[in-house]
């Protein structure tokens, strides 16, 4: 799939913002982004929330050649979780390009036992992983190990919903629990349903997106 990326200018109650289309082969608008400022951090939340709402990452991304797309294009290149297969081993995450599909990193994730089973990638460039003592937060453009939440351990399914900025985790049980993290700082939010019977290993999670545009911080959205 290819997607057109660019930015045009839209005043809003006198004030001039920045709207970030995605337009695929088609001609078909996948999805907007509204920001007051033109530059890595509003790129990276636009691909992330486009890429969360399609479902799709892109073969090829056509942009207008800003200085700050390579970077968040390479931000969300297609990666993959290699589990360990034994406690003498190490689970590691490898990275793709996402044009050629050729493998061009591998990440190593220590601490994290029998795992990542799971991986899903949030904001601030980090992913978090599913292990059997915790899950793993890691650093994506270099793959340092940021952090490990004991509280959330066990977990094998693991998603980032755009819309509230957190992950959420299925863990088995029992009893199996859904498990909830604040993308943005990393704390455990809590756990807002179990199953004390269930014998599942993962608990199903489904996107939730509220509106076909959604806004940076601080801003009101334009949608209905």
């Amino acid at each position: 799939m290819t997607w057109l990326v660019d930015e045009t200018y839209v005043k809003i109650q006198g004030t001039w913002h920045y709207l970030y289309p995605a337009i695929d082969s088609d001609g078909q608008v996948l999805d907007c982004w509204l920001s007051r400022t033109r530059d890595l951090a509003a790129a990276e939340a636009f691909f992330r929330s486009t890429i969360g709402s399609t479902e799709w990452t892109p073969e090829h991304v056509v942009t207008d050649k800003a200085t700050f797309y390579p970077s968040a294009i390479r931000a969300h290149a297609p990666y993959q979780a290699v589990p360990a297969n034994s406690p003498k081993t190490e689970g590691f995450i490898d990275v793709f390009d996402p044009s050629t599909m050729r493998l061009v990193d591998t990440f190593p994730v220590p601490g994290c036992e029998n795992g990542p089973t799971g991986l899903a990638l949030g904001p601030n460039q980090k992913f978090l992983g599913a292990c059997d003592n915790a899950a793993a937060s890691v650093e994506v453009r270099h793959g340092q190990l940021h952090k490990l939440l004991p509280q959330v351990a066990g977990a094998d399914e693991i998603w980032f919903n755009p819309g509230d900025d957190n992950f959420y985790l299925g863990i088995g049980g029992p009893p199996a629990k859904l498990g909830v993290v604040n993308a943005n700082d990393d704390h455990v939010v809590g756990y807002p349903c179990s199953a004390e019977k269930a014998a599942t290993r993962s608990l199903p999670m489904r996107a939730i997106t509220s509106s076909s545009i959604r806004t940076a911080p601080g801003l009101e959205s334009t949608s209905s």
